[in-house]
């Protein structure tokens, strides 16, 4: 589950670094040359800023989210890791308790 969330937002922050963060901002760009032309609204220049913004804003939340998403598989992969680890010593340990009791039982030392 977790793996395939990764996945989605990686490819979402593709789309947005390689497509979406440029336009707007060519967008922006454009309005306000426009504006500095006399060609243009300054509520446009503005709405293009606006947009901008929000775009980069999405952007970072969804560096967060997969960031969150790493931390997660993170911990999951560690605590599995140390479950196996206290499993094998446990095994280890019982193996260990069972020769003993057996070297006991048929008088071995």
């Amino acid at each position: 589950k977790e793996l395939r969330q990764l996945k989605r937002l990686s490819d979402r922050q593709s789309i947005y670094q390689e497509q979406l963060l440029k336009q707007t901002h060519d967008q922006a760009e454009a309005s306000l040359t426009a504006y500095t032309n006399d060609d243009g609204d300054f509520a446009e220049v503005v709405r293009a800023r606006i947009a901008e913004l929000n775009a980069r804003i999405s952007a970072l939340r969804i560096d967060v989210d997969a960031l969150k998403t790493v931390a997660r598989i993170n911990y999951f992969f560690a605590h599995s890791q140390s479950n196996s680890n206290a499993e094998h010593k446990s095994m280890q340990t019982s193996h260990k308790t069972n020769q003993h009791l057996s070297s006991q039982q048929f008088g071995e030392k």
